[in-house]
């Protein structure tokens, strides 16, 4: 069975939390509602991830399911080669995958797997199109005219959002991109669900 290389999946895990409330505020207009969008506390997506690097480019079969800061990702290879399930909380993360299991904190491993101290919480947030307010203030924020967010720049990483979906009451991202020097990723998003909301 092929295994999904470790980079991948502490990119995942690590990419995920940086806006404060006052860019919140600024994005709340027209279709795209940030106070809505970022008071769920609980959401599902399925999409696909690709990691790419000077070295390398990969990509895997993404499910992620949030219930307030407590995260669980499941990463599948392509045609279902490989499985890894990450379990963490913005803190402390555990990844499974075979009979390989790695803990610690994902600032720790995303700096020890691929060389990039990628924030912890941010993606929880950049994926919903929305910068998180547990990093630095986000900059460059760039929005249309309705309001829906196009990029912004936060934690050293540029983030661009080129499609949004329609999700019951929600606009959401469908295609999110990110680069931090040579090392970007982009997450198609096939599916939104909203189980406790």
């Amino acid at each position: 069975m092929k295994l999904i290389p470790v980079p991948l999946i502490i990119l995942v895990i690590s990419l995920q939390g940086c806006v404060t409330t006052d860019q919140i505020q600024t994005i709340h207009n027209g279709q795209f509602n940030a106070r809505q969008i970022a008071a769920l506390s609980s959401w599902q997506l399925s999409g696909k991830l690709g990691l790419r690097s000077p070295q390398k480019a990969s990509s895997a079969n993404l499910q992620w399911h949030q219930q307030r800061e407590e995260y669980e990702l499941r990463l599948s290879g392509p045609f279902g080669a490989g499985i890894a399930t990450v379990k963490g909380n913005g803190r402390h993360i555990k990844v499974q995958q075979g009979d390989k299991t790695y803990t610690g904190v994902s600032e720790m491993l995303g700096l020890q797997t691929i060389g990039v101290p990628i924030p912890v919480d941010a993606m929880s947030w950049w994926v919903r199109g929305l910068p998180s307010p547990n990093c630095e203030a986000a900059v460059n924020m760039i929005a249309t005219a309705e309001g829906t967010p196009i990029g912004f720049k936060q934690a050293g990483w540029q983030l661009s959002f080129s499609q949004f979906q329609r999700t019951d009451q929600y606009l959401l991202p469908r295609k999110v991109s990110g680069r931090l020097g040579n090392l970007s990723f982009k997450l198609v998003i096939s599916d939104w669900r909203f189980p406790n909301n």
